[in-house]
């Protein structure tokens, strides 16, 4: 069952935000970035209606807008150095992260932001990504293994992500 504009807007923005916020972190990209996403929804969506998973629709089109920006501004703006809240013990700041994220294929980042910072199960990353289980564990553990790898190599020590 498809979901309106609106309903969509209601239901999703604040996590369309957050993980705008999460890589850019900027209150104002991320507003941005929030902006953009559901314009893009009504506009592809108006005639051929929404997917039926809107959530995995709406978090692979809101990391691809952010990281563009990232991509476009060279660099990603920090709140006074603030790391990334999920890797706050690590010290590894927005930057290293949203760099390592830029170099993943956009399944790879879906499914690690699916199981990273939201925390959902294979399976159910699986459904929202309309997807087989074993092709979102796949894409887990490569791009992993690709986010570890770009982390070692900004100098930063690997660390367990999920």
């Amino acid at each position: 069952m498809g979901v309106d504009a609106a309903s969509a807007f209601e239901r999703y923005r604040a996590a369309v935000y957050g993980w705008a916020y999460r890589v850019l972190g900027d209150h104002h990209d991320a507003l941005d970035v929030t902006q953009d996403v559901f314009v893009t929804w009504w506009r592809v969506h108006r005639e051929n209606g929404a997917p039926a998973h809107p959530i995995g629709w709406l978090r692979t089109v809101t990391i691809n807008r952010a990281i563009n920006l990232f991509k476009t501004r060279g660099r990603v703006r920090s709140l006074e150095g603030e790391p990334v809240s999920d890797l706050a013990a690590t010290g590894v700041d927005r930057e290293v992260v949203a760099g390592a994220l830029a170099g993943l294929p956009e399944m790879q980042r879906a499914v690690l932001f699916a199981k990273v910072y939201d925390g959902c199960t294979f399976a159910e990353v699986a459904e929202q990504l309309d997807v087989a289980v074993s092709t979102v564990k796949t894409h887990y553990v490569r791009g992993l293994q690709s986010v570890r790898r770009a982390l070692g190599a900004a100098g930063v020590i690997a660390m367990e992500m999920g």
